[in-house]
Order: C-alpha cells, then structure tokens, then sequence
C-alpha cells in the first residue's frame, strides 16, 4: 500500500532555454529537500499512527523520494499485504486509517514550505 504525492514544475524542459532551466534545477534542488522533510515526517507520523499487534506493520512503512529535472516525487506505505485492511477495515474489523491522515496532517503543515521553495529559486534565478 502506497500513497504518492507528486510536485511538477509545469514545464517542460526540452523547451526551456538555459537561464529556465537552471531555474528548474536551482528549484528542483530546494523542492527536493523540501519533499524529502515531508516524505520523513510522513513516515515518522504513520508510524505513530500505525496500530501495533506484532510491529511488523509500523516497521514496514517506508518513504522514497525521486527527483527528475521537472518533476520530485515522493513514497510513502508499506509493503505488507495486511495494511489495506487496517488502513480501511473489513466486515470485520474497524478501519485504523494510519496513512491518510500523516499524509493529510503533513501537507497541510508543509505546504507553505513547499511554496517558499518554489518562490526561493525564482528569486536566486533572477540575480
């Protein structure tokens, strides 16, 4: 079980000129940390929220983050087959949603961070 969030610059590169596209890198490089310190406290607050029988579940839950020139994005779940059902209950068991609400909780906090990172380089790419 994975959850994606994913941040686009909205261009596209190969038709950018040079200044552009140092833009896009200088930018990336600050988005980048900036979803990486969303992606650690993502994983940290599922974890928190993760119920526990064995701990497998709340050990299992992982984050990756992937940058490309016009784009980073981030993972976080888990691999384990039992998450969906904990994540969104059964006929059988009360949902214990544990992923949604860390992702929802950190990109409300994280938001204007990201939004600063973005104004960040558009300001360092004009001087």
């Amino acid at each position: 079980m994975e959850l994606d969030f994913d941040f686009k610059s909205g261009f596209a590169p190969e038709d950018l000129d040079d200044s552009l596209g140092t833009l896009l890198e200088e930018g990336n490089d600050e988005l980048e940390a900036r979803v990486q310190e969303v992606a650690l406290e993502t994983e940290a607050d599922a974890r928190r929220r993760a119920a526990v029988d064995t701990g497998n579940l709340r050990a299992s839950i992982e984050h990756e983050v992937e940058s490309k020139r016009d784009s980073v994005k981030a993972t976080v779940g888990t691999n384990t087959e039992y998450a969906p059902f904990v994540e969104f209950g059964t006929v059988h068991q009360e949902a214990q949603p544990f992923l949604r609400p860390a992702v929802d909780t950190t990109l409300r906090r994280y938001e204007p961070k990201v939004i600063e990172a973005v104004y960040k380089a558009v300001r360092s790419a004009q001087r």
